[in-house]
């Protein structure tokens, strides 16, 4: 019998396939869910063994896929289609393990911030009992703001110490952004023995206080400076401490804010590579700085019109040539003489505040240079404001985007020939324009121009007149302005045709490699760009491809028009029409 019974299997096994392999179950049966039922035990799914065919004659095993619904980017899909609410976070870390992992890798990566302000006993007692117990926080970028001053002891026992060191002792090993903002510095409260902690796996510190009263702790210097000490891998520092109104800052203030620079001189970690400094700060400051032998590759500055030696300016950023990629200068005291040492990585430069540039030459001293940014504010507004701007900077061959924020008038339409003549292989502009003639000029000279960035000021407003009705739409499309009035009156542009002789003018036609548009105004509704532009300018660029579009009086048939020849964005709006 027991012979027959083993012909029977070979002969089952030979005509319906092979048994899974021994390797093979076992392997399945680890893979299968181990769970506890309500009385305790533990209890394992069977799993259903059942032959394989053979599959085109081979005996090879097929790999078991999983699950859509367990692949990682597919859940991430799915929770990008849900809502951003913490509810939904919660939701999906409640399905099973994996979603559970997914989910908080997502939220951590998308926004991962909490704030702690005010009643931040109550609040932060019931974050600690939550979180205690967590194995996988979604949380990385912790805030501190005004208002969490403790006030009362929440519960009685359960002081702000406690509270404070129990949040440390929780979060410490997911921190990797720390944030501090108070307009009241009395408000910040540190643990006193911060220094315990370690703080290795932090890399973005930001420090924001701004001053209303005479009752600047000094204790917050010794805090900060603890910070700074446990803080040993730091990348990214951001440091702003202002007075709400400069002219009311006592003696008292002044030595303060100025030991607070000396701490972050001293105390800042070598790895740091990107810093910003808004506060008000010396020599003595820039040279200790100068001293940690930092490498940094952004660094950025607001001087707080605070006069400082240029040679000690010099001595920095010659000492920080090797590595630096981004400069921002904001209310420097660029004084004649003043040269910049050369950068040979510098790929980008701003300057922001008085419409002063050092002295340099592009190619000399930034050999690099990708992007240009100048900002210069309203208030240094007057004649010849604009009249020493890129005068002695020479050619750069390597620009190829400005952003030139400042207001051009009839009296400044000699900028955009300097920008021209500096920056021959620009292919991106950004700029500000007080009137039509600005345009003109533009689309004159700047024919290489790939993406272009127009920003409407008041004046335009001032185009709605029955003596200036026409010239916006003149200056875009190259035709008389009495012509362009008598086209809008027309109902159907399709059938109008204007002839080449009429067309002299520079127009936004000339810009034959324009490929991206944007178009903006204050209070654009009253600025009368209209359909004219549209049938006559925009739609007969043939490489235009991207269009923003502020909400100018145009038509919205025309618009629909213009919708199918690019992708176009209103602002604001919908986001697309096409």
């Amino acid at each position: 019998m027991s012979s027959m019974k083993k012909e029977d299997n070979e002969h089952e096994k030979k005509s319906e396939g092979f048994w899974e392999s021994d390797e093979f179950l076992c392997q399945r049966l680890q893979e299968q869910e181990v769970f506890t039922s309500k009385k305790g035990s533990l209890a394992m799914e069977q799993p259903c063994l059942k032959r394989r065919r053979k599959v085109s004659g081979t005996h090879h095993d097929a790999p078991l896929a999983p699950h859509p619904m367990f692949i990682d980017h597919v859940v991430e899909k799915v929770l990008d289609y849900s809502s951003d609410m913490m509810t939904s976070v919660k939701q999906f870390r409640l399905v099973c393990k994996k979603w559970n992992y997914i989910a908080t890798k997502k939220y951590r990566t998308t926004y991962g911030r909490i704030c702690f302000e005010n009643d931040f006993n109550r609040k932060t007692s019931k974050f600690i009992q939550v979180m205690q117990n967590c194995s996988d926080m979604l949380f990385d970028k912790f805030k501190f703001s005004g208002g969490f001053v403790v006030y009362k002891p929440y519960q009685g026992h359960y002081g702000f110490d406690k509270i404070f060191n129990e949040l440390f002792r929780i979060c410490v090993p997911w921190m990797k952004t720390l944030e501090f903002s108070s307009h009241n510095p009395s408000d910040l409260k540190f643990p006193k023995n911060i220094r315990r902690y370690d703080l290795s796996n932090v890399s973005t510190i930001s420090f924001h206080i701004c001053v209303f009263y005479n009752n600047l702790q000094e204790e917050m210097v010794d805090y900060l400076a603890g910070l700074l000490d446990i803080s040993t891998n730091l990348k990214t520092c951001d440091f702003r401490l202002v007075s709400a109104d400069p002219s009311m800052q006592s003696d008292d203030q002044i030595k303060i804010m100025q030991k607070f620079g000396t701490v972050i001189a001293t105390k800042i970690s070598k790895t740091c590579k990107h810093l910003k400094l808004n506060m008000l700060i010396n020599d003595n400051v820039i040279t200790l700085l100068e001293g940690r032998e930092l490498q940094l590759e952004s660094l950025i500055i607001d001087f707080q019109k605070i006069g400082m030696s240029t040679k000690v300016i010099e001595s920095f950023l010659k000492s920080q040539s090797k590595s630096l990629q981004n400069l921002e200068f904001i209310e420097a005291p660029f004084q004649a003489g003043m040269e910049l040492p050369e950068l040979r990585h510098l790929s980008f430069l701003k300057v922001e505040g008085k419409p002063k540039i050092p002295s340099f030459k592009f190619e000399r001293a930034l050999p690099k240079l990708k992007s240009v940014e100048i900002l210069f504010y309203w208030i240094y507004q007057d004649e010849d404001w604009l009249k020493n701007v890129l005068v002695d900077q020479g050619q750069s061959q390597s620009v190829v985007d400005v952003e030139f924020l400042c207001e051009i008038n009839e009296k400044d339409l000699f900028i955009l020939h300097r920008i021209t003549k500096c920056f021959p292989k620009l292919k991106r502009l950004s700029v500000v324009l007080n009137t039509p003639t600005a345009l003109s000029i533009l689309f004159c000279e700047m024919t290489f121009l790939e993406d272009l960035e127009i920003s409407f000021c008041r004046e335009f407003w001032g185009y709605r007149g029955p003596d200036r009705m026409g010239k916006v739409d003149a200056a875009f499309c190259g035709l008389p302005a009495d012509l362009c009035i008598r086209l809008l009156r027309q109902c159907d542009f399709s059938s109008t045709e204007i002839p080449e002789t009429m067309c002299r003018e520079p127009s936004i036609r000339d810009l034959t490699q324009l490929q991206k548009l944007k178009i903006r105004g204050y209070r654009a509704d009253q600025i009368p760009l209209t359909d004219v532009t549209v049938h006559f300018g925009l739609l007969k660029m043939k490489k235009l491809t991207h269009l923003i579009l502020d909400i100018f009086p145009i038509s919205k048939q025309c618009l629909m028009i213009l919708g199918q020849h690019v992708k176009l964005q209103l602002l604001p709006g919908p986001p697309t029409l096409s």
